[in-house]
């Protein structure tokens, strides 16, 4: 669902933190409403919901078109750190 922000909120935040201000849940907030965050101080934005979804996406096609029982998973995992 769409998130609302609290500009009011945020407007005070911003004005009495001396740091940058990260928004989570970017996934779910509407472009403008992220647009004007940024106006008021949000310097980043976390979408992880968003690329969750597109790697589990990624996965279930692979999947579907490659037949992954006779795959090393080593392949398309790696196998570990400096090898």
């Amino acid at each position: 669902g769409n998130v609302t922000i609290n500009y009011d909120a945020l407007q005070t935040l911003a004005r009495e933190i001396d740091i940058p201000l990260v928004l989570h849940g970017g996934t779910s907030i509407a472009h403008e409403d992220l647009s004007k965050a940024a106006s008021m101080g949000v310097a980043k934005v976390n979408f992880g919901t968003g690329m969750k979804r597109a790697a589990i996406n990624a996965v279930k096609a692979y999947m579907s078109e490659h037949d992954v029982d006779k795959m090393d998973p080593n392949d398309i995992l790696g196998r570990g750190a400096g090898k």
